[in-house]
């Protein structure tokens, strides 16, 4: 099959002139693609892209299809050279076959419909019909898929079962989710090893680990995905997909399925440098992939010619646009004093708020003023959206930013408690994300993040504050999301967990000191925070949030609009207890069920000050059956199940 550059003119028109000269023009600015297929090849070296013109012989250098193919079809067994990817993911499967671990066509029919629920809304990587196409050819026959598609294919099955609880893996698959999660890691990983993924230029290959560096961080310690995502970057490099598609004259469907992968590794590569406390690995200048159209899977097919039109309003891209695009924003930030591409680290304090406020307005304008907050991802999305907003708040006022004003002023009290109080807010709202029950089905997503930079914010205030209702709720805010990554041990490898275990071993010795000294009854009933003379950064973006046609925002968080959500808050006394593990444990799981009975299109109370998290009285939302509330429907969604997988066949 012939590679390609845009369109191909016969050699001798002047629009093959024309387009001749347009290609040396883009080969000098941006580098040269070139696409078969699946399959892509990027080279940005001048003198190599020239020689490839100049030299017949070296035309091949850019030909993707040169090299992989045929010595697969060509070269006999014992001319091949021996795979060493294995060292990255072991060596035990040498004599294993894989198609003793794929699922039985029932099963790769659930693990899918799993899989659409539970990751495809937050992890947009994939075009569902497409991939439904590759499920059907292993339904059928698993030797009909190629080694790339395998290793994707393994990579969603691993992904469905990182998004389920246990009980429901024991009802939906009759297997241990532990056994489970090891078998389809592992199938995984020699996936990719036997797709050569290394030295391949299939898209869906990147697909495949970029897949697995999402998912394993819920099994693992996130240096992995660190250095791992690492190597996703450069192998995205070497494919282009940091070059937008429209440069090389990709049609559509192309452009967008390598936009939608390149964002999801940017997103991979920021959270990494979070977790290590190091700057992103690339800046702006670095690519020029646009971010996906907001557009639903059905707006868009392979080999397309003309581009659909831009959906204005909530689609299925929204919830991933909007992490696009504060992720953007986020990367200028992350990057520290003294980098040569951080311009946001020289602009003054004033500026840089300035700055989070234009972000905020175009997420509203844009995005989330068209959301329904009755419909829980797009809840989700709005809080997301808040929370990471506030997190770059506290970014901008670090201690340090103070220290190194030129004034050597202290940090002012005001700003202080505003940082306290933004602090307990990440943190009660991500603990809502992870265990509210009409999110949960999400909650494997969240349950990798660990905001670290608000958990140090708090426990360092613990440690100077004196005892009062902010310590309180603070500490019951900490305790919530401390105990249970305490006791997961992919936690306790992260390199900023050994100063965090410090400052908590501070904080409690305080804590124990403070009590021991007053033997005053803490405060249950009500928890409110001190007031202060300006609203924190979390309720400002919670205030200013525009009326949409279903609902208003304000009644989507439980407010009445002529109410603005403030300092001093009140819990209900069962968030209280759900902030309060007992006996200083991991908190458990809540359930996942959600109540089908009673109906209601009034706003959703989901603020951490009205929500219960643990109760099953939550509003019904007329979902249509998923896999989220298998465990309280039995029979009926047993029915569901046959019928819908009579209408997929």
């Amino acid at each position: 099959m012939r590679a390609r550059f845009g369109e191909v003119q016969s050699a001798d028109s002047p629009v093959s002139d024309r387009s001749d000269q347009k290609r040396q023009s883009i080969d000098k600015h941006l580098g040269r693609l070139v696409i078969n297929e699946d399959r892509s090849r990027y080279v940005n070296n001048a003198f190599w892209t020239g020689m490839s013109d100049e030299i017949a012989e070296m035309r091949d250098l850019l030909d993707p299809s040169s090299t992989e193919d045929e010595d697969e079809v060509n070269s006999p067994d014992t001319d091949r050279q021996p795979n060493h990817q294995a060292f990255l993911f072991g060596y035990s499967s040498v004599m294993q076959d894989l198609r003793e671990l794929h699922p039985s066509p029932s099963q790769i029919f659930i693990l899918w419909e799993v899989f659409k629920e539970n990751v495809d809304p937050v992890v947009r990587i994939l075009h569902r019909p497409t991939a439904k196409t590759i499920l059907m050819n292993a339904a059928s026959s698993i030797d009909r898929v190629s080694k790339p598609a395998e290793a994707l294919l393994f990579s969603i099955y691993f992904g469905a079962v990182v998004s389920l609880t246990p009980e429901q893996c024991r009802q939906l698959l009759d297997e241990d989710k532990q056994s489970l999660l090891k078998k389809y890691r592992f199938a995984t990983e020699q996936a990719l090893a036997r797709a050569d993924f290394l030295n391949s230029s299939s898209l869906m290959c990147l697909q495949a680990l970029s897949f697995f560096l999402i998912f394993v961080r819920h099994c693992d310690d996130s240096r992995l995905v660190w250095a791992l995502g690492g190597l996703a970057i450069h192998l995205a490099q070497s494919l282009g997909i940091h070059r937008d598609g429209t440069h090389f004259g990709l049609n559509p469907f192309d452009t967008e399925m390598r936009r939608r992968l390149w964002w999801q590794i940017s997103l991979l590569d920021n959270r990494a440098a979070e977790d290590h406390g190091v700057d992103p690995s690339f800046n702006d200048q670095f690519y020029d992939t646009k971010v996906p159209a907001n557009l639903n899977d059905d707006d868009i097919y392979p080999g397309m010619k003309d581009w659909p039109k831009e959906r204005v309003g909530a689609t299925e891209m929204t919830f991933c646009l909007i992490r696009y695009e504060i992720g953007l924003f986020s990367r200028r930030f992350n990057f520290g004093p003294g980098c040569s591409t951080s311009q946001v680290s020289e602009l003054s304090l004033v500026e840089k708020e300035k700055l989070i406020d234009e972000c905020h307005r175009k997420l509203e304008e844009k995005y989330l003023r068209h959301c329904d907050m009755n419909m829980p991802i797009y809840w989700v999305a709005a809080t997301v959206a808040r929370l990471i907003l506030a997190k770059m708040w506290l970014m901008v006022h670090h201690p340090r930013a103070y220290s190194n004003n030129g004034e050597g002023s202290p940090m002012p009290p005001e700003i202080r408690d505003r940082v306290f109080i933004t602090s307990v807010e990440v943190i009660e709202f991500s603990h809502l994300l992870e265990k509210n029950e009409n999110t949960a089905k999400w909650g494997w997503l969240f349950r990798t993040y660990m905001q670290w930079q608000s958990v140090a914010c708090a426990l360092s205030e613990i440690c100077v504050r004196p005892p009062g209702p902010d310590v309180d709720r603070a500490w019951r805010a900490v305790e919530s999301v401390y105990g249970e990554r305490m006791m997961n041990y992919k936690y306790q490898k992260g390199m900023l967990w050994k100063p965090l275990r410090h400052l908590m071993a501070k904080a409690r010795a305080r804590r124990a000191a403070q009590q021991a000294q007053s033997n005053q009854a803490q405060q249950k009933s009500k928890i409110m925070f001190s007031e202060i003379g300006d609203s924190t950064p979390m309720e400002r973006f919670m205030g200013d949030f525009p009326a949409n046609p279903s609902t208003t925002a304000m009644e989507a968080f439980g407010m009445a609009s002529e109410q603005p959500y403030n300092a001093g808050m009140i819990l209900d006394p069962q968030v209280q207890e759900s902030f309060h593990p007992a006996s200083g444990g991991a908190m458990a799981e809540s359930g996942n069920t959600i109540s089908q009975d009673n109906s209601s299109s009034a706003g959703v109370n989901w603020t951490p000050e009205h929500m219960p998290m643990e109760s099953n009285d939550i509003l019904d939302f007329g979902w249509s059956p998923s896999v989220g509330d298998f465990a309280v429907r039995g029979e009926p969604f047993q029915r569901f199940f046959v019928t819908a997988q009579e209408n997929w066949f």
